[in-house]
C-alpha cells in the first residue's frame, strides 16, 4: 500500500481528533462521576446528622429517666415518704412519675424498635404500679399507719424498671458502626471504586 503525504496527514489528523474526543469524553465522564458521588456523600452526611441528632435526643431522654428514677429521684423519694410518713414527698414522686411517663412517650416517637418498645412497656408498667402505690401509701399515712405496715403493704419490685433502664441505655448507646451506617459506608466505597476503576 502506497500512501501519499496528504493521505498520511489526513489519517494522523483523524486519529488525533478521535484521541482528543476520547480524552474529552473520559474527562466529562470523570467530572459527572465526581458530581454524582459528591451528591450522594452530601445526602449521606445529612442523613447521618439527622440520625445522630435523634440518637443524641434518645440518650438525653434515657438520662432524664435515670435521673427521675434514681438516687434522689422517684424510687428514693417513695421510700423516704414511707419511712418518714411524709405525704408531701409523695407529690415529688408523682411529679417524677409524670416526667418519666412523658419521657417514655417522647422516646417511643423517636425509636419504635422492638427492644426499646419492650423496655418502655416494662418501665411504664412499673410506673403504673408506683402510681397506684403512691395513692395507697398516702391514704395509709393519713390514717396514721406505722412505716413498717405501710412498707409491707406497698412493696414494688424495682428490678424490672432497672432492667428496662439498662436495656434502654444499651439500645441508645452511641454506635457509630450500626448496621445501617455500615451498609451505607460499604455502598459508598463501592461507588468510589467504580469511579476510580
Amino acid at each position: 500500500v502506497v500512501f501519499t503525504m496528504s493521505q498520511d496527514r489526513v489519517s494522523i489528523a483523524a486519529i488525533s481528533k478521535i484521541v482528543i474526543s476520547v480524552v474529552v469524553a473520559a474527562g466529562c465522564l470523570q467530572v459527572a462521576s465526581v458530581v454524582w458521588l459528591r451528591g450522594d456523600l452530601m445526602s449521606v452526611d445529612q442523613a447521618w446528622r439527622v440520625f445522630d441528632a435523634s440518637r443524641s435526643e434518645e440518650r438525653e431522654i434515657v438520662l432524664q429517666i435515670r435521673e427521675d428514677l434514681g438516687f434522689g429521684g422517684m424510687i428514693h423519694e417513695f421510700k423516704n415518704a414511707v419511712i418518714r410518713q411524709d405525704a408531701e414527698r409523695l407529690e415529688e414522686v408523682e411529679e417524677s412519675i409524670g416526667s418519666t411517663l412523658s419521657s417514655i412517650e417522647r422516646l417511643l416517637v423517636l425509636d419504635d424498635s422492638p427492644d426499646v418498645v419492650s423496655a418502655l412497656n416494662e418501665l411504664e408498667s412499673v410506673m403504673q404500679q408506683y402510681e397506684e402505690m403512691t395513692e395507697h401509701a398516702e391514704l395509709m399515712i393519713q390514717s396514721g399507719r406505722v412505716p413498717a405496715e405501710i412498707d409491707n403493704d406497698v412493696k414494688i419490685s424495682d428490678a424490672p424498671a432497672l432492667d428496662a433502664l439498662k436495656a434502654l441505655e444499651s439500645a441508645t448507646a452511641y454506635q457509630p458502626y450500626s448496621n445501617d451506617g455500615f451498609r451505607e459506608i460499604e455502598r459508598l466505597q463501592a461507588k468510589a471504586e467504580i469511579v476510580k476503576g
